[in-house]
């Protein structure tokens, strides 16, 4: 029955619009053929859905990313395991979060780095990538052992890895041999393939904690398919370096950093205008400058001189409280000894100014 779903999506490709639209029709009653039969057997195996689903994912991805050469097997098992190390997550947030309401900080440890990026940690999404029977480690473990590994990969290692990169620009990077590297990082692959990965989940598995199943059960058909172009150990190594740290990832956060990354690219601000600081500097800066050229010059009975001074102390400390109120300090400035001195400093130079003049006064 999957075979003749299969047929009829690749002759609904084939198809005039005419025969299109009839095809369209017997697919969508095929289909819901299909899932009723799947329902009725869940009962004698609960998994079924897993199980069927998962060789359709492989299925997808093999015809997705054919090329000339054929699948380049690297970046196949990149995906597979980006996408099982993501869905680890991704149940935990649809059951606890979405389904039961359970606070964020609740289901997950969540760590901020000090450039506002956020992680997710914690027991739930543990047990389904590394700890439980059927968890993404185990079971492409057993289809690596199936395949002729005679000794387990350092498992640890990678956990350990990927703990201590959080926040580094070399997070989420495959540490492979050369030759042997993806076409893409794991979290272009989970940004890119993950909507209509979870269509798919939704579709065959009754519940969100089936989800990593599905995508294990996919990764056991894709290492069998890659394996007689790469050592299951090799393969194994690729599934679990593109998993854990896609386990880990804020993917709505990031999809929100692209956009206003995209956002900022087509505005019409000169380049060194888009960031708040640089605004809120430019606008203390054009302040100072018109102090410094207009202040000294007094208007009839108006002294200017005083209200320069009165001015120049009060300015650069608004200017401080605007670049907090735009988090300035909790963004670019974090961890940025150098520039946090730099701003400080200009913001600071009038008063300094000032209190040089005073000093230097009272000396003479």
């Amino acid at each position: 029955m999957l075979t003749l779903y299969a047929l009829v999506s690749f002759l609904m490709s084939l198809a005039t619009p005419n025969v299109s639209e009839l095809l369209n029709e017997n697919k969508a009653k095929i289909a819901a053929i299909f899932m009723e039969h799947l329902e009725s057997q869940r009962e004698s195996d609960p998994l079924i859905g897993a199980k069927i689903g998962g060789k359709e994912l492989l299925e997808r991805l093999l015809a997705g990313m054919q090329t000339e050469k054929g699948v380049h097997a690297e970046s196949l098992l990149c995906a597979l395991g980006s996408l099982a190390g993501y869905s680890c997550q991704a149940a935990v947030r649809a059951e606890w979060v979405d389904e039961k309401g359970q606070p964020e900080k609740k289901v997950f440890s969540i760590i901020e780095t000090q450039n506002r990026q956020r992680f997710f940690f914690g027991d739930l999404p543990n047990q389904t990538l590394g700890e439980n029977e059927y968890s993404v480690l185990k079971l492409s473990a057993a289809a690596a052992l199936e395949l002729g590994l005679g000794k387990l990969i350092d498992f640890k290692s990678i956990f350990e890895h990927v703990a201590g990169s959080i926040g580094w620009d070399h997070f989420g990077t495959p540490r492979l041999p050369a030759g042997h590297q993806p076409g893409d990082l794991p979290i272009n692959y989970v940004m890119h393939l993950w909507p209509s990965c979870l269509e798919l989940l939704k579709q065959f598995c009754a519940k969100p904690a089936e989800w990593p199943i599905l995508l294990g059960v996919a990764i056991q058909q894709g290492m069998r398919y890659c394996k007689d172009v790469i050592d299951p150990a090799l393969a194994l190594t690729i599934v679990m370096e593109s998993a854990i740290p896609m386990a880990k990832i804020d993917l709505q956060g990031k999809l929100a950093q692209i956009k206003a990354e995209e956002k900022t690219r087509n505005s019409a601000l000169p380049f060194w205008l888009h960031s708040q600081e640089a605004k809120v500097v430019c606008v203390g800066s054009i302040i100072h400058i018109g102090l410094a050229i207009f202040g000294p010059l007094g208007l009839g009975y108006l002294e200017l001189p005083f209200l320069y001074t009165l001015t120049s102390l009060i300015i650069p400390f608004m200017l401080l409280i605007c670049a907090y109120r735009f988090d300035v300090f909790k963004k670019d400035f974090q961890g940025m000894w150098l520039d946090k001195v730099l701003f400080w400093g200009i913001a600071l130079m009038p008063v300094l100014l000032q209190i040089y003049n005073f000093l230097k006064a009272q000396l003479v």
